[in-house]
């Protein structure tokens, strides 16, 4: 648009004496003639004619005086044009020719990006929520990348806290010393067994807890205890009386009531002990804690390998948790936190609609917030950072606003920079997934599933001619994975996801499998050019052929779009607008293929620019698979 935004300022110097004016150029709408639109409104009031007379004008001069215009239209205050054939094959062209690395950019030079993703619990296996946090941070990684940004892909593990200590004790009483390798399984695997049995166990105890108290038996229950209970029962009497039921608020208040019974069980007690000793530094207590964390970590491995997503830092919430009690008191002494009778330290955040925030309980100890404020300001100091972006769930928008606001109030630059990707939920066709009590959705799950339906599929359309097994392995994973990257991230963030691992595989529908298959049929055709001796081709002159076929423009007219739709995936933290690019191209290759003999014509110019041209969609099909994190298939 640099090219176009020249001429059109020149045109307006030329025809009003204007030098200085604002240059809006938008794409044209599919259901008007031409490829960019001149927004005419805006330059109204420099110019002073209605925005229609402004764009009649502009557009004859531009059509009159460049040859890069074919034609034009104008539909109110909106100029639509039409670039010649010479525009497309002498500059898009020919740029697309010469520059390999069309699309890369340097606008991040100079400027280090910590990204934050996965970030999961050390009790349990990475599922299908972590999928599309892994496959969104990892995608964003390699688009700011792509832009020159130096990036540090950075995943935060939660290792401490009473739901680690849960596994531990489990594993502590019935474990009888067995390991992942005495029972041939994966580490985060066995330890989510013992996870589940954990929670189970308080399950039944909070029952029987329940039920005694609904018969009035609190033998042995704190007084306090008793109160709250009865204050609790009195509440969600009077609202389950009244005729407006509200069930949030009763949904909430059984919580509250049962929350309050799991206290009291004896399973309870022992994990908060456990979580005690660990804290005071017991050995014994660390030693387990070490040995289970260890195992899970060697099968987050295991599936991060999988899916070929690599981290250049791990930081761990047991080195991280003391982090922000400095910036509290720092905090409390500028007069931004208060503290309350009770010693507990808040934030009133009220007037930014976000409420009080507890930062420091009133024995003195941190809550999430706090911590993260801490590894916030010791991440940018550690590493100079220009931005720090946060891949996490829309459950936690609320979280996020409040840290950086907080970061904000504390006066630190680089928190007006800070940036939640948030996303929505992960659904299956039956619901959504569970995750707790051993009915998981988990990601080598998922992979195997769908590396059966690859192998189906494929066995099916007769696609394995040639390929030995060692390849055939290679390629239903490959395919596997095109189809689950590709089907999590075409759907804008914000957005809640269905995944259909049927649909997901489809060799004709808007998937990661056809984008596969387009790929490997333009290396099917340089494959076919070898054969017939044309590869001189590639490299031939293609001066003769000026005339264009339509969907040769077509493709000239979207592959220029690359540049920017970088850009924009950059800017928005969006790897849906690469993937719904590249699945435009290559539907828009279809046709071309359908419609064009590449191989043959009397015009050799003719055959040279459509292999050359086909060899361009073939690069800007790589570049954007492996933007997504996908290996493009070189046959299928």
């Amino acid at each position: 648009m640099k090219l176009l935004s020249q001429y059109i300022k020149e045109a307006i110097q030329k025809l009003y004496g204007i030098s200085q004016c604002p240059i809006e150029i938008q794409h044209t709408r599919k259901e008007f003639e031409g490829q960019y639109t001149l927004l005419c409104f805006p330059l109204a009031q420099y110019i002073k004619k209605s925005p229609q007379e402004i764009a009649q004008e502009i557009g004859t001069y531009l059509h009159q005086n460049s040859p890069y215009i074919h034609k034009f239209n104008v539909i109110k205050g909106f100029l639509n044009l039409s670039l010649s054939d010479l525009f497309w094959k002498a500059v898009v062209f020919k740029t697309l020719q010469e520059n390999e690395n069309f699309g890369k950019n340097e606008q991040g030079k100079g400027k280090k990006i910590l990204i934050e993703f996965c970030s999961p619990n050390t009790n349990k296996p990475l599922h299908l929520g972590h999928l599309r946090n892994l496959l969104l941070g990892d995608s964003m990684a390699n688009i700011l990348q792509y832009c020159g940004y130096e990036v540090i892909r950075t995943n935060l593990y939660n290792d401490r806290g009473a739901h680690i200590c849960k596994s531990m004790l489990a594993w502590q009483k019935f474990g009888q010393d067995k390991t992942p390798q005495t029972e041939n399984i994966k580490g985060d695997y066995f330890v989510v067994h013992y996870y589940i049995m954990a929670e189970n166990i308080l399950k039944t105890q909070t029952h029987t807890i329940l039920q005694k108290w609904e018969n009035g038996n609190f033998e042995g229950i704190p007084q306090d205890i008793q109160e709250k209970y009865q204050i609790l029962t009195q509440k969600l009497h009077e609202l389950e009386q009244n005729p407006k039921k509200d069930l949030k608020k009763i949904t909430q208040i059984q919580e509250d009531i049962r929350e309050l019974a799991q206290t009291q069980t004896e399973w309870f007690k022992a994990v908060q002990n456990m979580l005690s000793e660990w804290e005071a530094g017991n050995q014994e207590i660390l030693t387990l804690w070490k040995q289970m964390n260890t195992w899970v970590y060697q099968g987050f491995e295991h599936t991060y390998q999988k899916l070929n997503i690599t981290f250049d830092r791990y930081d761990y919430e047991s080195q991280t948790y003391l982090l922000g009690k400095e910036l509290v008191k720092k905090g409390l002494a500028k007069g931004i936190f208060y503290q309350k009778a009770d010693n507990s330290v808040w934030i009133d955040l009220t007037a930014e609609k976000l409420d009080q925030k507890l930062l420091l309980r009133s024995n003195g100890t941190s809550v999430y917030i706090t911590q993260d404020m801490g590894t916030a300001v010791q991440r940018h100091e550690e590493l100079n950072l220009y931005q720090s972006i946060y891949v996490v769930a829309s459950e936690q928008d609320y979280h996020f606003k409040v840290l950086f606001s907080i970061l904000k109030k504390l006066g630190y630059e680089w928190a007006s920079r800070l940036y939640h990707l948030s996303y929505g939920m992960v659904y299956l066709p039956t619901g959504r997934m569970k995750t707790r009590e051993g009915n998981v959705v988990d990601i080598d799950a998922l992979i195997n599933e769908m590396y059966q339906v690859a192998q189906k599929a494929t066995q099916d359309l007769g696609k394995t001619e040639g390929l030995n097994e060692q390849e055939l392995t290679y390629l239903y994973h490959q395919l596997a994975l095109s189809a689950i990257k590709y089907y999590l991230l075409k759907v804008d963030p914000q957005k809640d996801i269905v995944f259909n691992p049927e649909e997901s595989i489809d060799l004709q529908g808007n998937t990661g499998t056809y984008l596969q298959y387009t790929y490997a049929r333009i290396q099917g055709i340089f494959r076919k050019a070898q054969e017939k001796d044309l590869v001189h081709f590639y490299h031939a002159k293609t001066d003769n052929y000026n005339q264009l076929h339509t969907t040769e423009r077509n493709l000239l007219v979207h592959l220029y779009r690359f540049e920017e739709v970088i850009l924009q995936a950059a800017q928005h933290y969006s790897p849906a607008l690469v993937a719904n690019y590249v699945y435009e191209l290559c539907r828009l290759y279809a046709q071309f293929h359908h419609e064009v003999i590449i191989l043959h014509d009397s015009n050799p110019d003719a055959i040279a620019f459509r292999v050359q041209l086909n060899a361009i969609c073939g690069r800007i099909i790589h570049q954007s698979l492996k933007l997504l994190g996908i290996q493009p298939l070189e046959r299928m």
